[in-house]
């Protein structure tokens, strides 16, 4: 087996594996928040811009806390977590579960912009075959004639 693609398909995994764990942790901070957010006590006295604020500290404590940094995991830096890159991660995270889910479905190739691209691709080659069959059976006929 190639060692090339072999280290390629590791790396490709290891950067599924630190996306997904993206998209669990962001879901987990995201419905947790929402029940404390939720009370009735907290929902009176709390603004739109504290539940962020409170958000994205939470999130930066938890991938901190874990040395959680999708930059360095992704750039190959797994033992070199960065301020930077945690805040990064922190901030991904603090934008919810769909943000997260919409990150990983581009890495993979499956946004509805890459299955819309793959299925003109399709229908563009059947409409080919379509044609060289339609052409093949006018010369067919013509060479008869």
């Amino acid at each position: 087996m190639d060692p090339i693609a072999t280290s390629m398909n590791m790396r490709t995994q290891e950067i599924v594996f630190a996306l997904f764990q993206l998209i669990v942790l962001a879901l987990v901070l995201e419905r947790g928040l929402f029940i404390a957010f939720d009370v009735k006590y907290w929902r009176d006295r709390i603004n739109g811009g504290t539940k962020a604020i409170v958000t994205i500290a939470l999130a930066f404590l938890i991938c901190w806390r874990f040395s959680f940094d999708l930059m360095a995991r992704v750039l190959d830096m797994s033992d070199a977590s960065t301020l930077i890159g945690i805040s990064i991660t922190a901030f991904i995270v603090a934008g919810g579960s769909a943000g997260a889910m919409r990150l990983m479905q581009d890495f993979l190739g499956l946004s509805r912009t890459a299955r819309d691209a793959a299925k003109a691709e399709q229908t563009a080659k059947k409409e080919r075959a379509e044609a060289e069959r339609i052409e093949a059976e006018t010369r067919k006929r013509t060479a008869t004639i």
